[in-house]
């Protein structure tokens, strides 16, 4: 059962963070510029791993495979990065989730941009001296609301 959520929000080049635990408000860290962590090979790397290295791990390409697979803690560090110590806050809200226990935490990504809901979030890893205290129970990457609100035309609208 999720205990705690940990919010990620990036609209108009800003991403915010926010942090709940159970019913209670969620607190805010302070809105801070994004820029998006990964160029264009990095990206491709990552795809061609997950929708056609592990379709066949048996291909022509293990040496590739494995450096992709060691560029995996490199790549999450920095999503850790540009997530949690963007701010202060962000990495209390870290710390605190962390000491409730990430198997309790859920992490959800808000975006209405494209290219940040394609980041490969699962990847977030904690680097030393936070240690991987355990796996970020679930998470979400969706965009926001009002986005997906469909506009009525037609004869009835």
């Amino acid at each position: 059962m999720t205990r705690n959520w940990l919010r990620i929000n990036q609209s108009e080049g800003t991403l915010q963070l926010s942090w709940q635990r159970g019913q209670a408000a969620p607190r805010t860290a302070p809105t801070v510029p994004f820029e998006h962590p990964f160029d264009t090979p990095v990206l491709e790397e990552v795809r061609w791993y997950l929708e056609e290295y592990l379709n066949f791990p048996y291909g022509l390409e293990p040496d590739r495979a494995r450096q992709v697979e060691q560029s995996f803690q490199i790549w999450g560090e920095q999503l850790f990065e540009l997530i949690f110590r963007s701010s202060e806050e962000a990495r209390t809200f870290f710390q605190e989730a962390t000491r409730a226990g990430l198997d309790h935490c859920e992490l959800a990504v808000s975006s209405d941009d494209p290219a940040v809901l394609n980041l490969p979030w699962e990847l977030i890893y904690s680097p030393p001296p936070q240690g991987p205290s355990g796996a970020i129970v679930g998470g979400r990457v969706s965009l926001p609301q009002q986005s997906c609100r469909a506009s009525r035309t037609g004869r009835n609208a």
